[in-house]
């Protein structure tokens, strides 16, 4: 895997980049640039792009043989899913296109999850292994909240209050569950 090293700091230089970019359009506005099609592709990139290809990385490095080469497989589905993302955030925002990739990326690291479930379950059990087996759950629980504003936005209710409240429990279960256990 090592080979693959460099591909999160290319996301991390990208998605700067583009926070760059929504940063310059408040002084200056840009006329082309729809800035929440941006930021979807900012805030996409910068957290499976960057942090979850960091962390994918570490825990194949880390608990899985060298010698099990589907890992590579699938983190290159993972990288083709998020150029995906990359072209289609900014082109439709949240549309059929960038939906799909990201929900085949989500499908991707279910998949990972369950590999290394079954990969380290002969190992033994140190707090390491235990925090990120119970991260990647976290990862996967969060992943509800997107999922659920499709019936949300198909029985009207896209503009209600509540729709705000699937994002939370994502970002919440993110940053403070996924990532502190992860790390």
């Amino acid at each position: 895997m090592s080979r693959f090293d460099k591909v999160p700091l290319y996301f991390l230089v990208i998605a700067s980049c583009i926070g760059l970019i929504l940063r310059y359009h408040f002084i200056h506005p840009i006329s082309w640039l729809i800035f929440p099609y941006w930021l979807h592709a900012h805030s996409h990139l910068m957290f499976l792009g960057w942090v979850m290809n960091v962390l994918y990385l570490a825990f194949v490095t880390n608990y899985v043989p060298a010698t099990n080469t589907r890992y590579k497989k699938l983190f290159v589905f993972l990288q083709l899913n998020l150029l995906g993302m990359m072209i289609a955030f900014p082109l439709q925002g949240y549309g059929l296109f960038s939906i799909t990739f990201s929900t085949l990326h989500t499908m991707g690291i279910a998949l990972f999850t369950y590999w290394l479930y079954q990969d380290t379950k002969h190992q033994p059990i140190s707090a390491s292994l235990w925090l990120v087996r119970k991260s990647l759950l976290f990862f996967l629980l969060s992943a509800v909240g997107p999922f659920t504003l499709g019936p949300l936005m198909a029985t009207g209710l896209a503009q209600s209050p509540g729709t705000i409240l699937p994002s939370i429990f994502t970002c919440t279960l993110n940053t403070m569950v996924f990532l502190f256990w992860a790390v």
